[in-house]
């Protein structure tokens, strides 16, 4: 199963990339660089940027995806919304 999360916030990522003290993609490090002082727009493209990552694990094949929320119901229904005919 793979595991997703979505960047919802500036704040978020910086504890993420910080905790795991791994590297980000070069598209999300530009997402969060783009958009750090606009926190709605963070969130949006953060959300679309986790659909389409979504989007290529089903298109090769792995079906089983771990959506990490970190409990917001907004995040699961906008990507759910999001996807469409992916989970159908």
């Amino acid at each position: 199963t793979a595991g997703i999360m979505a960047l919802t916030s500036a704040k978020m990522y910086n504890r993420i990339v910080t905790l795991s003290g791994s590297a980000v993609p070069k598209e999300l490090a530009r997402i969060g660089a783009k958009f750090a002082d606009d926190p709605e727009s963070l969130k949006k493209a953060g959300i679309d940027y986790a659909v389409e990552q979504i989007r290529d694990l089903y298109d090769n094949g792995i079906m089983s995806v771990h959506l990490y929320t970190m409990n917001s119901a907004f995040v699961a229904q906008t990507v759910q919304q999001a996807l469409g005919d992916y989970l159908k």
